[in-house]
Formats: C-alpha cells, sequence, structure tokens
C-alpha cells in the first residue's frame, strides 16, 4: 500500500529530526517539502499516524492517507519507484 503523509509543523525552530528520521528510516520519500510518500504493507493509515504524532507537537497537524491513484507535477520524487 502507498501512504501519504503530511504535516504542518506550526512553531519555529523546533527540532523535528526524531519525524524526519522515522520517515528516512521506514523508506519515505520526500515529495514536497512537508510531504512524503511510504510503501508499507500490513498496516493502516491509523498505526503510521498512531506512531508519528509521539514525534510531533500538540499543536502539530498530521494527515496520513492510503492513496491508490494521483496525478502530480514538478515533485521531488516519483512515489512510482518506492
Amino acid at each position: 500500500m502507498l501512504y501519504s503523509i503530511s504535516y504542518d509543523l506550526r512553531l519555529p525552530g523546533q527540532k523535528y529530526s526524531d519525524l524526519t528520521n522515522t520517515l528516512k528510516k521506514w523508506g519515505a520519500r520526500r515529495i514536497l517539502q512537508s510531504h512524503w510518500c511510504i510503501r508499507r504493507d500490513n498496516t493502516t493509515a491509523e498505526a503510521i499516524r498512531d506512531t508519528l504524532i509521539d514525534l510531533i507537537d500538540s499543536n502539530d497537524r498530521l494527515f496520513v492517507a492510503e492513496i491508490d491513484e494521483w496525478a502530480s507535477f514538478g515533485i521531488m520524487f516519483d512515489p512510482n519507484k518506492l
């Protein structure tokens, strides 16, 4: 399954290396500045959210969705290559 992960980190200057390091460790690829895609089997959007929510502040925003079709232009990485 392919998942889209987007976030708004609302306080400038905060250190979010745990979040980005976790995404990289999972093999996620940055599509836009705060938007990543990841291919993971045997999981759900809710399970991904529940793991990542512990790595951000309570006033930040996080969105995780399973995607099966998309169109893009000028993105940083092609999700088909995940």
